[in-house]
């Protein structure tokens, strides 16, 4: 399994790699740990709705642009990073949507940097020539993050995300990565 190393500003070790069938489980435990740590993902409290066994055949399918990475210090998931492709469809298997989400109590660490630069690296080395992204337009730390690394703004979605019956618009990003 091909993994990936970094040094945090912190000092301790940032492990990314794949996410295999056997890390299901330790997944899904982490996305429902998130989902109630920030309004600024499309799942909250509710979770994903995703069964263990549909996560293990997510992973067990994942391909050169279809993946899902984990962010981990000391083997706890503090992040993770995914690129999702439509390979089917041969006028839109160029391009990925990218999600990326980290564990609340270790932002500010660079982790979302290197989930960010480590995904576009293995997308374009697995074909890609496209990665396009959608956040809350008013999720400002994240968009100072998204331009510094590449992504430009190409539009927004108007009322794009639905939280306890207030509306917010997403702003639609977009990286060239070939």
């Amino acid at each position: 399994m091909e993994k990936y190393s970094f040094i945090l500003k912190d000092s301790r070790e940032l492990v990314i790699r794949k996410a295999t069938e056997e890390d299901a489980e330790k997944v899904l435990e982490y996305l429902n740990i998130i989902g109630g740590e920030t309004d600024f993902l499309s799942f909250g409290v509710e979770g994903l709705n995703i069964t263990l066994e549909e996560e293990r055949n997510y992973f067990k399918n994942s391909t050169a642009k279809n993946f899902f990475l984990i962010a981990e210090i000391e083997e706890k998931i503090v992040g993770n990073c995914s690129i999702s492709t439509n390979e089917k469809r041969v006028r839109l298997k160029h391009f990925g949507e990218l999600g990326i989400v980290v564990l609340k109590e270790c932002w500010n660490l660079g982790i979302g940097n290197k989930l960010i630069e480590t995904a576009l690296l293995l997308g374009k080395n697995g074909g890609l020539k496209k990665v396009n992204l959608e956040t809350r337009s008013d999720n400002k730390k994240a968009i100072v993050l998204y331009k510094k690394l590449g992504f430009k703004e190409e539009g927004t979605i108007k009322r794009g995300i639905l939280i306890d019956e207030k509306f917010y618009d997403l702003l639609v990003m977009g990286i060239e990565i070939d």
